[in-house]
């Protein structure tokens, strides 16, 4: 799926001029003004949770914010996010970049880079603070913090041969980003345990049973997201209050943002010898899935 073939197959009424049609580095959106529904693609190029991406994030999310205050009745009452790359929605944060500030002492850097991408998910989490629904469509490889940005949206529909990757609470070198934004405000502790007890496993189905993901898709996402999106149109002000409420029940708040900046840094940032080693397989793992797709190009 991407944005060409949203346009060219489905006759939305699409105005490409229109603000909250953006072509930024590594995301593309348009905006289906007539059912008020905002498609926003990240760029097939884009494998990993960057600080470009992060960046372009935070940009879609101010605008859409400002059109929404200054447009209220004809802003987007959804917004739709995917990866044009179906074999690979995200692999994570950025290791090796993120280990060469480590080495070159570029704590500002490092520091910038993880609040721009925790800034980017804890906006998004709440729905930019909008009377709007935010929907995920997961395909391919999602890992890490690629996956904690898409099961942070309100609905979350994943392909069924979708594969996840959960390594930093596997590996328990680094705080999770996936607990911080996902687990602990959906799950209950019970859930929270039978679910990190079997990470080698995850699959959506799984994450179905404890209501991480809506939907356990087969093929024909737009399809299927346009069904969602209908369902929901029925009794949208009814949903979308359930949605606030329980986001509200167990919030990520701008405390626990600042305790987790405060462990991330100080963790990779003291890395022992077995550690770094791990964090350097996991770059490899990453490269290899990276060289297998432009290899497919």
């Amino acid at each position: 799926m991407n944005i060409v073939n949203i346009q060219e197959n489905y006759n939305l009424n699409i105005n490409l001029w229109h603000p909250l049609s953006l072509k930024l580095n590594t995301i593309e959106s348009i905006y289906d003004a007539e059912r008020r529904i905002m498609f926003i693609m990240i760029k097939k190029e884009n494998y990993f949770f960057s600080w470009d991406l992060a960046k372009d994030i935070k940009l879609i999310q101010a605008a859409t914010a400002k059109y929404y205050h200054n447009n209220a009745n004809y802003a987007p009452r959804y917004a739709v996010w995917f990866a044009e790359n179906e074999n690979v929605f995200s692999l994570g944060i950025d290791i090796k970049t993120t280990l060469e500030y480590v080495d070159y002492q570029q704590t500002e850097n490092l520091q910038d880079y993880l609040l721009d991408t925790l800034d980017a998910c804890y906006i998004q989490t709440h729905s930019l603070s909008l009377p709007m629904i935010s929907i995920s469509f997961l395909s391919g490889k999602v890992w890490g913090l690629g996956l904690a940005f898409g099961l942070s949206m309100d609905i979350n529909i994943c392909d069924e041969n979708t594969t996840f990757g959960v390594r930093d609470i596997k590996m328990n070198i680094l705080p999770s980003f996936l607990s911080l934004f996902v687990l602990s405000r959906h799950l209950s502790f019970n859930s929270l345990d039978t679910l990190t007890s079997d990470l080698c496993h995850l699959t959506p189905q799984k994450l179905s049973k404890v209501h991480l993901v809506d939907y356990v898709i087969n093929g024909a996402a737009y399809e299927q997201i346009n069904d969602v999106i209908e369902k929901v149109d029925e009794y949208f002000f009814s949903y979308l209050s359930s949605v606030k409420i329980k986001k509200h029940s167990n919030m990520v708040t701008a405390n626990d943002l600042e305790q987790f900046t405060g462990l991330w840094l100080t963790s990779i940032s003291n890395l022992g010898k077995q550690n770094r080693e791990k964090l350097e397989k996991l770059i490899e793992e990453q490269e290899k899935v990276i060289a297998h797709m432009e290899s497919l190009s």
